[in-house]
Parts: C-alpha cells; structure tokens; sequence
C-alpha cells in the first residue's frame, strides 16, 4: 500500500531514529525504549517503528499518502507505555 501511494518510510521514521522518539513519544515511553536501546541496541529501532506500523495497521492501509504521514506524526498522541510495548 505504502508503494502505491507514495509513501516513503524516511518521511517519518528519520526523525524517530535521530531522536531516539523523544519528539514524538511520551517522557516515560522514551525513558522505556532508551533502557532497551542501551540493552538491544539498533535492532530495537526497527522494532519500534515496526509496532507503530502494526498499531496502526487498519487505518493506514485505508488512507491516501497525506493522512499516513499524520497518523505516523500524531502517533505519540496515541500512545502509552504499556500500549506501545504491546504493539
């Protein structure tokens, strides 16, 4: 879906990845993904670009290119702790 409409994964998942999601995610979420970051390393971003995409799987594979890239961009919005690493 994200080819046939356009999508670039670097349109948001850059921004994650150079801040360690401390821009978009809850103080306590970040402070949870920065303690596996230093236990898992790279992988664990990948990971967690990976949970976003499955939470938001149903919405995504509906939507034209513009209202992905706010979903992704308010994806903190959505989030808690423990429903992220549910995900």
């Amino acid at each position: 879906h994200f080819s046939r409409i356009g999508f670039s994964p670097g349109l948001v998942v850059t921004e994650w990845w150079l801040t360690l999601y401390s821009r978009q995610f809850s103080p306590d979420l970040v402070g949870r993904l920065w303690d596996c970051f230093l236990l898992e390393g790279e992988p664990l971003l990948f990971r967690a670009a990976l949970a976003i995409c499955k939470y938001f799987a149903a919405d995504l594979l509906e939507q034209p290119l513009e209202v992905c890239v706010r979903i992704f961009n308010q994806a903190g919005e959505k989030f808690t702790e423990k429903s992220f690493f549910e995900a």
